[in-house]
């Protein structure tokens, strides 16, 4: 008899590991804001100029696919994921910024609770973006180039069930960007503060076995 109290302790012990044990298996389409302010030079065969400046506003969605190394009963594990983001910005009265981006992003993450899971990211991604400037003169230049940005992300997820989750992402990203266009070259470092929304489908749960 002494024997079903160490039982039914092991049991709940258990079946409290295996409902807070990580288990990242994601696709997620996210709403971001991203950094507005930044620095430049500009040149042309007659001058050179530097400055900084700011984005009247800078937005994107993005789709992010992650995965998680697991162990059995495991609250915590490494993650990896790969992401293309789609952003967009405007810039004074006629001008935007835009660029789709692929970034690779890996970490941590943590589940304190069986709803809840934190994470932090590292990312590194490069860019295709259109950079499309009003003069003074009137018309606008039009340029574009490449871009590299690096970054962490520190993320809250909350788990509305077994398939669907929501959660919150904020962090710093900064980026270089070489343009060029119509006789113009621009180089810009881009840097602040990103926050985003995210819809999680998860497309498993099944629990690490223990071998």
């Amino acid at each position: 008899m002494k024997r079903l109290p160490c039982l039914i302790f092991a049991l709940c012990a258990t079946g409290s590991l295996a409902g807070e044990e990580l288990l990242v298996r994601d696709l997620r389409l996210g709403a971001v804001l991203t950094p507005t302010d930044f620095s430049y030079t500009t040149s042309d065969p007659l001058a050179s100029t530097a400055g900084s400046d700011a984005l009247n506003d800078a937005q994107g969605l993005s789709l992010r696919a992650s995965w998680s190394w697991s162990g059995a009963g495991r609250a915590w594990a490494p993650i990896l994921a790969a992401e293309i983001l789609a952003e967009q910005a405007t810039y004074g009265t006629d001008g935007s910024y835009e660029q789709y981006v692929l970034r690779g992003l890996g970490g941590f993450g943590w589940k304190p609770a069986d709803d809840w899971t934190l994470s932090v990211l590292a990312l590194a991604g490069v860019g295709r973006p259109t950079f499309t400037v009003p003069v003074a003169t009137g018309g606008t230049l039009s340029t574009a180039g490449a871009s590299a940005s690096t970054g962490v992300l520190l993320g809250l997820d909350y788990a509305l069930s077994r398939s669907w989750g929501i959660g919150i992402e904020v962090g710093w990203i900064e980026e270089v960007a070489a343009l060029s266009g119509d006789g113009v070259d621009i180089d810009m470092t881009r840097s602040g503060l990103s926050a985003g929304l995210g819809l999680t489908w998860s497309w498993s749960r099944q629990p690490v076995r223990l071998e």
